[in-house]
């Protein structure tokens, strides 16, 4: 699932899309099911609709906004959310989709590299895969291996993103980290999230 603005600079949908392409020439994509959730630029929502024309079996697209009880039930229901943003400062989308038991796949990028462990640095306490930002053929392949990825491998990507979304992104935890920066007590040293 993919769920956010059709934005042409900051959210990549057109990365995604165009990974649908490429997914298309490939036999496992017979089996992949895709929701594309979002509002934004026309032209970003024609191609997203041209898309699901062109696979009705295998991409939905909505460009309306949900209710907020709809979208936690899709989070919870799919398999991986899809966060291909060309840059995000911190974004919520990867949390909710791991509070949710979504794993998510998401750009390397700003706050998705902050506060998603990739599969491939860390497999045992990892909670999502991270590509390349604008990389389509990426995508596309890391969308490939996900779906081959055994279960014990992603209850245990569920497991870490559900621990990691609750305890170490409270509002608590953000609260303290902007106190200590408002009291001009953060040192460089000091990890992310202290």
């Amino acid at each position: 699932m993919f769920i956010g603005r059709f934005d042409k600079a900051q959210k990549g949908v057109d990365t995604l899309l165009r990974a649908i392409e490429i997914l298309s020439n490939d036999p496992s994509f017979r089996e992949m099911r895709f929701i594309i959730i979002g509002k934004g630029h026309p032209e970003l929502e024609a191609w997203a609709r041209a898309i699901a024309n062109r696979f009705p079996e295998n991409v939905r697209t909505v460009t309306e906004v949900l209710p907020r009880e709809t979208v936690r039930e899709l989070y919870g229901s799919v398999d991986f959310v899809v966060i291909p943003s060309n840059f995000e400062p911190f974004g919520l989308v990867q949390l909710e989709a791991m509070c949710l038991g979504a794993v998510p796949i998401g750009s390397a990028v700003g706050g998705i590299r902050d506060t998603i462990i990739d599969l491939r640095d860390d497999p045992e306490g990892a909670t999502g895969i991270l590509v390349p930002p604008r990389d389509a053929f990426a995508l596309a392949k890391t969308i490939i291996s996900a779906g081959y990825l055994d279960e014990k491998t992603l209850q245990r990507l569920r497991e870490n993103g559900r621990r990691r979304a609750r305890v170490d992104f409270t509002w608590e935890k953000a609260c303290r980290r902007y106190l200590n920066l408002y009291l001009g007590s953060v040192d460089k040293a000091i990890p992310f999230l202290r």
